[in-house]
């Protein structure tokens, strides 16, 4: 329901300081959203790539919000929305929080840019809840990543200690009717994953009304 093409390892980043880096970057989005227009599937995930720390922030929000309008054409064109999801404070120091979603969501100004929510995330950055997420983004809230974690390590709902069913409580009170991802990262299950699956359907049974 929303391909994820990877952003995080390779070297893609559309908010780099080399204007040829950025480029590729861009060019890298628009071929997915190609790919996530072929398969049926009307979302791919976005993100502003890993930040340089010595950097100045004003430049790199500037770089990434051009980079953003440029992807946001080929969406366009190809009816592909585009959630994106704020990294951790480790990962970047200028898009780590909901208001940094909703402030650039104002600023792309495309109908198909939005907001994308990662429970584990928001916890590891400890700055935002899923309230904050629901505050900002409003109706451009349209994919969750509702994963658990201690923080951190993105773990089955019920292996970690966030607080999961309050987080689906706050969901079921706006009437969400977006997708909950299952984003399991931890190595605990790369030789297993379909027993990951079945124990967090075992829990959206449990808890789901």
């Amino acid at each position: 329901m929303c391909f994820t093409p990877e952003q995080y390892v390779y070297p893609v980043s559309i908010s780099h300081p080399d204007p040829e880096y950025r480029k590729r970057s861009v060019e890298f989005f628009c071929r997915h959203i190609e790919a996530a227009f072929l398969l049926e599937c009307d979302k791919v995930l976005v993100t502003t790539g890993i930040a340089y720390l010595d950097v100045d922030e004003t430049e790199m929000w500037k770089w990434c919000r051009e980079s953003l309008g440029e992807i946001c054409k080929t969406a366009e064109k190809e009816g592909i929305y585009l959630p994106m999801e704020a990294f951790t404070s480790f990962t970047t120091q200028v898009f780590n929080r909901a208001e940094h979603i909703s402030k650039m969501i104002k600023e792309v100004g495309s109908p198909y840019f939005k907001g994308l929510a990662d429970t584990d995330v928001m916890e590891t950055t400890g700055k935002d809840t899923i309230h904050d997420f629901i505050r900002e983004l409003g109706n451009n809230l349209m994919h969750v990543h509702f994963v658990d974690g201690n923080p951190g390590g993105h773990l089955v709902p019920g292996e970690g200690r966030l607080a999961m069913t309050e987080v689906l409580r706050e969901l079921n009170s706006i009437d969400y009717k977006g997708y909950l991802g299952l984003e399991l990262l931890d190595r605990r299950y790369v030789m297993n994953p379909e027993k990951a699956l079945k124990d967090s359907l075992t829990w959206f049974e449990k808890h789901l009304e």
